[in-house]
């Protein structure tokens, strides 16, 4: 199963959170893609985020998303249920592809 792993990135624990739970899933026999994972060009182009990304919940089964996190409201750091990963999810949406959520806490 290819899962397209998405959640918050912004801090050193969140991405380290993410990068535990997906050895886990990889420990169990799961192909993850890690946004944070992948190398970078120099220099780094939205294109080619934007490529990478894309083609990465294309060839998705699912698309996990933790929708958890800090992001910015109008008036500074407010606490929302989801972050710019949302993208991804409303990208796979529109594409009709099955997907889970999952919610930290």
């Amino acid at each position: 199963m290819k899962i397209y792993f998405a959640g918050p990135l912004f801090t050193p624990y969140e991405r380290s959170y993410i990068d535990q739970c997906a050895e886990r899933m990889r420990q169990a026999g799961m192909e993850v893609f890690v946004p944070h994972e992948i190398p970078l060009p120099d220099p780094i182009t939205t294109k080619f985020i934007f490529d990478t990304d894309a083609e990465a919940i294309l060839g998705a089964n699912v698309v996990l998303a933790l929708l958890d996190g800090l992001g910015l409201g109008q008036f500074g750091l407010v606490r929302v249920p989801f972050g710019g990963h949302v993208f991804g999810l409303l990208f796979q949406l529109g594409q009709l592809l099955p997907q889970q959520l999952l919610e930290a806490r």
